[in-house]
């Protein structure tokens, strides 16, 4: 069985991990991330969910819930050997979940070019061509 929870400190480790092994096993942003190598563990500054499960935590994501009834996706994580297993839909959809408690009208955010498929699959529209510097909505 798998569920969500909030993260505690003694995940933060891991999620470090598992950050630094999806965004390296990304080959558009290796290059960068291998000069970089703290972008690739730096926790978000958000709540953070986990996907915790018989195999252990997963995956995560990073909500920050702001004001103007905004919610944003900061970062979500998936182990590159539980990608496309539907992790990632769980994690968007607890973010969905936590944003309408809190009266959000929107769930944005900023993907990585490579996330673009994904993000369509659950929902997200991308900004209008003359604001292509905006994130991503999903509207609540």
């Amino acid at each position: 069985m798998s569920w969500i929870r909030q993260a505690v400190p003694a995940d933060h480790p891991q999620l470090s991990r598992i950050k630094q092994r999806a965004s390296l096993s990304n080959p558009a942003d290796r290059a960068f991330l291998s000069q970089n190598p703290a972008l690739a563990r730096e926790l978000e500054p958000a709540d953070l969910w986990v996907f915790d499960g018989p195999e252990g935590i997963t995956g995560y994501v990073a909500l920050g819930l702001h004001e103007r009834a905004i919610a944003r996706v900061q970062g979500l994580f998936v182990d590159p050997n539980h990608m496309r297993r539907g992790v990632g839909t769980e994690l968007v959809a607890q973010c969905v979940r936590l944003a309408r408690q809190a009266g959000a009208k929107t769930l944005d955010v900023e993907i990585n070019p490579n996330a673009v498929e994904f993000y369509r699959a659950q929902g997200f529209h991308p900004p209008p061509p003359s604001a292509s510097d905006d994130p991503w909505k999903l509207m609540l």
